[in-house]
């Protein structure tokens, strides 16, 4: 029985200081703590991959479209010790015809507001903090694009003389350099859950993603695609 018993602390003791190791040399798992893993995106972002996105309308409510990424890829930039990575989006708006008084309320709002929603977007982040890196930021990532380009575009008229213009395609090529050992980059693309879109704070890097309330939707997930680069 002594021995039956010594046994059993013998292996007690070899599993104790097996999960010790295994403790002392597993990863810390400090992005639990991100802003990103926080926010209810989906990360599901790829190249030629299409994917649908939501986005709120004035008068038409919440609509669905889609997005895709073409052209991705990830080079050494021209700087020593950066790199580049560089794609191409392309949105596209599938609205059926709206109401003559729908389109009235459309071309009211965007005399009033500026804006009558369906708004998308593209956003480079830092995955722990959530903020912008788009503009001047303490990572040393500087993101540049080019303007962006609507085609396809289709005219609805509405009562009292009202119409409305709506681009069906809008697409934008993006380049992000980086220091090759940053590894929080995180690329997102998706629509507002408001119609006035993402406030300037958010843009400056001054807000975190997770806390814009244009990016917050039960349905979160619908809205937003995400991507890490590492």
């Amino acid at each position: 029985m002594a021995k039956c018993i010594g046994k059993r602390i013998t292996v007690v003791l070899v599993m104790t200081v097996l999960f010790i190791s295994l403790g002392l040399n597993a990863p810390v798992h400090a992005e639990s703590n991100a802003d990103m893993a926080k926010a209810k995106v989906k990360w599901d972002l790829k190249n030629n991959k299409k994917l649908k996105f939501k986005t709120k309308w004035y008068a038409l409510g919440v609509k669905q479209h889609t997005v895709k990424m073409t052209n991705f890829k990830i080079s050494d930039a021209n700087e020593e010790g950066y790199k580049e990575c560089t794609f191409k989006l392309t949105f596209n708006r599938n609205i059926r015809r709206p109401s003559k008084k729908q389109v009235f309320k459309m071309a009211d709002c965007m005399d009033k507001k500026g804006t009558f929603g369906g708004g998308f977007y593209f956003t480079v982040v830092d995955y722990n903090t959530g903020l912008s890196l788009e503009g001047d930021n303490d990572k040393d990532v500087t993101v540049s694009s080019s303007d962006w380009k609507y085609s396809k575009w289709k005219k609805f008229t509405g009562t009292r003389g009202s119409w409305i213009k709506i681009a069906k395609k809008s697409t934008v090529s993006v380049k992000i350099v980086y220091p090759d050992t940053y590894e929080d980059l995180a690329i997102g693309v998706g629509g507002y859950t408001t119609i006035k879109g993402a406030p300037g704070t958010y843009w400056e890097g001054k807000k975190k993603f997770s806390k814009v309330k244009a990016f917050q939707s039960k349905k979160y997930k619908k809205y937003t695609h995400f991507m890490r680069i590492k």
